[in-house]
């Protein structure tokens, strides 16, 4: 199976308006709520088409190590994401604008590494969002809950960003992997 083949694979439609990319992530087409500019010189009006990405982590207390799931869950979004983008480039989505998603990860230096621009947001949304994710999780305490909460924000990419910033998610993605590959290589001659 060539690489492209197999990214197509990792981002398919579960209905007409969400499309699924990796294991975790849905991407749902839905209208802007806010105008955006963003630094490629984007302008996101209200009311344009775009998609919002979702990352549904899945998590459990029987999940024992945070950072092998969280290492994981990023190189799954970056293998959809490579997946989406290898749509884009055949002409699908042509409407959409932009993409973009809300969460604690946004506000993260791997969100501004892959091109996306980083947005502030209120706090109903903080609220709507974090209550959402917990639902979702009973990995997440309290404490843990909190500190998110404030830590919430929005990011948001062009569809031409994605489309030239293709090699930083595949650079990315390689390193992720190799990452992986090194701990459990390193895990199997511990035991």
């Amino acid at each position: 199976m060539q690489k492209s083949e197999h990214r197509e694979l990792r981002a398919h439609f579960r209905d007409e308006k969400t499309l699924l990319i990796g294991n975790h992530g849905t991407i749902q087409f839905e209208m802007n709520d806010k105008t955006r500019r963003l630094s490629d010189g984007t302008v996101v009006n209200k009311g344009v088409l775009i998609g919002t990405i979702h990352i549904l982590r899945r998590l459990n207390k029987h999940n024992s190590n945070k950072f092998e799931f969280s290492l994981a869950l990023m190189i799954d979004f970056l293998d959809g994401m490579l997946g989406l983008i290898d749509l884009l480039k055949k002409g699908r989505f042509a409407d959409a604008v932009a993409f973009d998603g809300v969460s604690h990860l946004a506000k993260t230096s791997f969100a501004r590494e892959l091109g996306f621009d980083i947005f502030d947001i209120s706090i109903a949304n903080k609220l709507v969002t974090q209550f959402l994710a917990r639902k979702h999780s009973d990995f997440l305490s309290e404490e843990s809950w909190m500190v998110q909460q404030r830590k919430m924000g929005q990011a948001m990419i062009s569809r031409q960003k994605l489309l030239d910033d293709e090699s930083i998610f595949e650079m990315k993605l390689i390193k992720l992997q190799n990452l992986q590959q090194r701990r459990s290589d390193r895990s199997a001659r511990l035991n």
